[in-house]
């Protein structure tokens, strides 16, 4: 599983209108559900999950980790990667594919499918913006 904190917008609310404390942080679960919702729990508890609009996520910042990936895992053009190991989690991008790049310094990166990685270790925090379409 992918570890982010998000920040969500004032005045968000949840797919049943309940309107959420936007002063605190939330882990996202699941960034497209099966009907395209953001699913989001609060950081201080354990059970409850809400269902937002994605485009309500304010900031994410994410945990950056050492990944491995699966054997036969293929980058966005189709091609093997053959590194099994090592690869620094940069994010999600806008199409859903993980970014992982061969260290934090952006040297060589790949797209690939996110069920294809295996986190190893949280080693930093970065930032990066949702922009609205």
């Amino acid at each position: 599983m992918l570890q982010q904190t998000i920040r969500i917008e004032n005045e968000t609310r949840n797919h049943r209108g309940d309107l959420l404390d936007s002063t605190i942080e939330y882990e996202l679960i699941e960034m497209n559900d099966t009907f395209g919702w953001a699913v989001i729990r609060a950081n201080n508890s354990e059970q409850t999950m809400h269902r937002v609009h994605p485009d309500h996520l304010r900031t994410l910042e994410v945990i950056r980790s050492q990944v491995a990936i699966k054997p036969g895992t293929r980058d966005l053009k189709g091609y093997f990667l053959k590194r099994k190991s090592g690869y620094a989690f940069m994010g999600i991008d806008d199409f859903g594919w993980a970014v992982i790049c061969t260290n934090e310094h952006d040297a060589s990166c790949h797209h690939v499918d996110p069920d294809n990685l295996k986190m190893t270790q949280i080693t930093k925090t970065i930032k990066y913006f949702h922009t609205k379409k």
